[in-house]
């Protein structure tokens, strides 16, 4: 009932409550707090002093669920919050892989901004999640955006040698080594990797 009045903050409280005294099952438990919490960030998101509100009485358990921290970390994004979303990103990776929320880390900086430490936390993810080839692409994607041009061409080019590799992230990759190679005047390098760019999208 408390749903179709859509009183999530209520929703949240009876959900913590009952599963306290294991009245439901745990994945009800998520998908409840998973979809409360995504109307509430809904309902809030023009309001970023409210979303931080949110993000902060939720239990701790509840802010490493990766579904929960990619609703949060778009919200606070959308008000201009990149710092908050960052580090809510970051205490959601140190707990648990998430393909989408590894893909959303690059944008949460701003033109400028130095980010050589989360350029080391990416670095310690690497060893983290060994097997997993987005973490080298959104290290290469940093390293773009802070003209860290080797790094970043390392980074991305270990992506296509990556054999697990999937071809959504292969095809980033080339993107981004296209744009890498135009900012350092290499147009021919540069036509060749939009060229294979476009030639994993068509097969998609």
């Amino acid at each position: 009932a408390n749903q179709q009045l859509k009183r999530w903050t209520e929703v949240l409280r009876l959900t913590h409550s009952l599963s306290k005294h294991g009245a439901l099952h745990p994945v009800l438990v998520q998908k409840n707090i998973q979809e409360a919490v995504s109307k509430l960030v809904q309902e809030k998101s023009t309001d970023h002093e409210a979303l931080l509100k949110i993000w902060k009485t939720l239990p701790k358990e509840d802010r490493r669920l990766s579904r929960v921290a990619l609703v949060m970390a778009k919200g606070l994004l959308a008000t201009g919050q990149l710092k908050t979303a960052r580090e809510l990103i970051e205490e959601s990776l140190d707990a648990e892989w998430d393909a989408a929320l590894m893909d959303l880390y690059p944008e949460c900086w701003e033109a400028g901004e130095s980010a050589l430490q989360q350029i080391q936390k990416l670095d310690t993810w690497m060893l983290k999640y060994p097997t997993e080839p987005q973490v080298s692409l959104a290290l290469g994607r940093l390293c773009y955006q802070q003209k860290l041009w080797g790094k970043a061409k390392v980074s991305l080019q270990g992506v296509l040698k990556d054999v697990r590799s999937k071809p959504m992230v292969k095809a980033s990759a080339h993107l981004y080594l296209a744009q890498l190679h135009e900012a350092l005047a290499e147009a021919e390098e540069a036509a060749l990797h939009y060229k294979q760019a476009a030639s994993v999208y068509a097969t998609l």
